[in-house]
């Protein structure tokens, strides 16, 4: 990836873009079928791998449910230790919370190429490889770190502003669905020269 705008700019690139896009902030808004879009996630590191610019086509939902159910026991894996932790700090006032908030998104922060891991062999084991995976984020540590915390305040923003303003929702799921789209591209490109 030469610069942030071309990646900015990657899904546009694709000739059903706005189908796409469509389809999947859509799905973005409707609780337990969002969980695909961890499925459509893995889809797209595959093709930043590739170096492919399309989107990937939203027609292989069973692919994206079976790739969403390994994503989220990835997930799991790596924040169940780090959530009981944050809840056991919380009854110490303020520095409990801050302190739960930074081990979750150091444990959180090991989740993208833990997953693009995962994608590169379609093997599980593989998420857990730590050593290989902190090789790989050290090889574009600035890059990685500066993504990964977009991808956190892109989030965070986009359902902050989808609970206040809920008639504007389509919009802000847009933001969050483009922000992972690209992300994720970003991280399985990335990955590739494991």
């Amino acid at each position: 990836m030469n610069n942030w705008q071309e990646l900015l700019r990657y899904p546009l690139s694709d000739d059903r873009w706005i189908l796409k896009l469509l389809i999947g902030s859509l799905i973005t808004l409707v609780p337990v079928v969002n969980l695909i879009l961890f499925g459509y996630v893995i889809a797209c590191m595959e093709l930043g791998m590739k170096g492919s610019r399309q989107l990937p086509e939203w027609e292989a939902w069973r692919d994206y449910l079976s790739d969403a159910l390994s994503s989220g026991l990835i997930l799991l894996a790596y924040l169940v230790i780090p959530i009981v932790l944050t809840v056991v700090l919380s009854h110490i006032p303020l520095i409990g919370t801050v302190l739960g908030a930074i081990i979750i998104m150091l444990a959180g922060a090991l989740v993208p190429m833990s997953l693009a891991a995962f994608t590169l062999r379609r093997d599980i084991s593989e998420a857990f490889s730590l050593g290989d995976i902190l090789r790989q984020i050290k090889r574009s540590l600035e890059t990685y770190l500066l993504a990964y915390l977009l991808l956190i305040i892109a989030i965070c923003l986009g359902f902050t502003l989808i609970i206040a303003l809920p008639y504007l929702a389509c919009l802000w799921s847009l933001m969050i669905f483009y922000t992972a789209v690209v992300f994720s591209y970003l991280i399985g490109f990335l990955a590739r020269s494991v």
